[in-house]
């Protein structure tokens, strides 16, 4: 095996400048604090001791199974062993951020052309903001094998590991072969190292033209420029770990943070797009047996995986205004995940994706959703999620639909008719994370008929507006529209207090009112 070697040795805050941690892969792995942690767990990181390179250097290592999954999954055929996991014991190695990662591989020259070798590792954004667990983060380099016929060494260089043990509580990384092939693995090392410029410079939109740059530094600088397109924009102070480019042009824009340290220059680099103004502009699913879709599409509606975004065209609504919908199978799903035919992943769900890339890219939202309003659905909420700024950087987290917690839930009040639910997205990450196809989704605990969806750029309104008042014998129906979810609702008449309502509520029924002309009044508290 060939590993990262360093001249010296010094200690550092994180980690042990040069330590390094390495396992020698076979029928007996000869571990020096490092593992091939997942090598006999029925997911996705079986692997098998073999005997395999060149005539001339045959050597004992361990292969992935690949497609050829010798276990049963749960659902069926949804892991096939593509990644070998490890995990690192050393503590000094461990408790590193700045590591280099090396495998050496068996490069075939069976394999077909154009068979890559990809990273994931967790990193410290994977411990926050709420310790996403079993979540790792993709490397942004790949490696193409060239069929050599020879025990090859790759690496990685990571400047923000941050190994806490996340896949069922095995591993801090993983490396993976592409499309399902197998491949001979004989070891792996992780090294510490260390660096003196930047690293980790990330670019985010924080609003429509101002671009939010951050970074990590690792030394102590003479000077720190930032420079966008190629010229200076901000000298800064030598300590500085952020700045605010506002007013930036529309269009694509790179920017380039140069540090000088000891008489030399360098530093990261990131890119960033700033789309033009959307405001007021829809994306819009006009959903039935066909679904009509203008920019947004209902995009999990059959998961070849069995998961849990499944529906059908249903014809419903109250007598006389019946409408092609779809509605989500429940726990009346059709396709039973579970190796014994259970549900594991009830259709609570329907998916949307944004396939209008001037929309995709904004960050705030208005989302509009119209469903049947069954009086025997009174009560049930319908909640959001969707992929946010965090759930896009800095490591690209997959399959990830925030809030995580306590999601923002429209309640309905079973009246029968056809109602509007809207909320209010405020940072929007939308790319297309679940399963690769979805940016947000909204949630139903019950069986319920979904018309259409909307997403509109731009939040117009911060408290409830178009307040509507209806007159049926002596009860007087308020409704209002709203995007945001308030600390609570107060409904007045002539100033006097009726009700005081969750702050999900968009309508109130003032009952038994006398005779009389009334004004009524929707007052909501957000944030104090």
């Amino acid at each position: 095996m060939v590993r990262y070697v360093l001249g010296a040795v010094v200690s550092l805050s994180l980690g042990v400048w040069g330590a390094s941690a390495s396992v020698d892969l076979g029928a007996v792995d000869e571990e020096q604090g490092l593992a091939n942690s997942q090598w006999a767990h029925p997911s996705d990181g079986e692997n098998e001791a073999v005997e395999c390179g060149p005539a001339a250097d045959l050597r004992e290592a361990k292969k992935n199974w690949g497609a050829e999954d010798p276990t049963l999954d749960v659902p069926p055929g949804t892991w096939p062993d593509v990644f070998f996991y490890f995990n690192v014991i050393d503590p000094d190695v461990k408790s590193a951020e700045h590591v280099m990662i090396e495998v050496t591989v068996y490069d075939d020259p069976l394999l077909p052309a154009g068979t890559t070798l990809a990273l994931n590792y967790t990193n410290t954004a994977s411990t926050g903001p709420a310790d996403i667990p079993n979540t790792f983060f993709g490397h942004r380099t790949t490696h193409v094998l060239q069929g050599t016929d020879a025990w090859e060494t790759f690496s990685w260089e990571v400047t923000d590991a941050g190994f806490r043990t996340f896949m069922q509580g095995t591993s801090d990384f993983r490396v993976s072969v592409s499309d399902g092939r197998r491949l001979c693995m004989d070891g792996a090392a992780v090294t510490v190292i260390t660096a003196e410029f930047p690293v980790d410079l990330a670019c985010t939109t924080a609003g429509r033209t101002t671009v939010r740059l951050t970074w990590r530094n690792l030394g102590v600088y003479e000077a720190l420029v930032l420079k966008r397109d190629g010229e200076t924009i901000a000298v800064l102070d030598t300590a500085a770990v952020s700045y605010e480019d506002a007013d930036v042009p529309e269009g694509p824009h790179a920017y380039e943070l140069v540090a000088t340290a000891a008489g030399e220059n360098g530093g990261p680099r990131c890119e960033v797009v700033i789309l033009p103004d959307m405001t007021g502009q829809s994306v819009t699913v006009d959903l039935g047996e066909t679904n009509i879709e203008d920019g947004l599409i209902n995009s999990h509606t059959a998961p070849p995986d069995g998961g849990d975004g499944e529906n059908e065209p249903a014809f419903c609504g109250p007598p006389g205004e019946e409408r092609e919908t779809r509605r989500n199978w429940g726990e009346d799903d059709p396709t039973p995940d579970g190796t014994a035919g259970e549900t594991l992943y009830p259709d609570f769900c329907f998916y949307f994706s944004v396939t209008v890339p001037e929309i995709k890219g904004q960050s705030e939202f208005v989302l509009a959703v119209t469903v049947y309003d069954d009086p025997a659905l009174a009560g049930t909420g319908l909640a959001l999620q969707y992929t946010n700024q965090e759930s896009t950087g800095p490591g690209d987290i997959p399959n990830t639909f925030f809030p995580l917690d306590q999601p923002p839930a429209r309640a309905l009040d079973g009246r029968g008719e056809w109602v509007t639910l809207e909320w209010a997205i405020e940072n929007a990450g939308f790319r297309s994370y679940q399963q690769g196809d979805s940016d947000f989704r909204v949630l139903c605990g019950a069986r319920l008929c979904v018309d259409k969806a909307a997403l509109t750029v731009g939040i117009a309104e911060d408290f409830p507006f178009d307040l509507a008042c209806t007159v049926s014998g002596a009860t007087v129906r308020l409704a209002w529209r709203a995007f945001r979810f308030y600390d609570l609702i107060t409904v007045l008449r002539d100033g006097e207090v009726l009700a005081t309502l969750p702050g999900n509520r968009t309508s109130y029924d003032d009952l038994d009112v006398p005779e009389g002309a009334y004004q009524y009044e929707v007052l909501a508290l957000l944030g104090g």
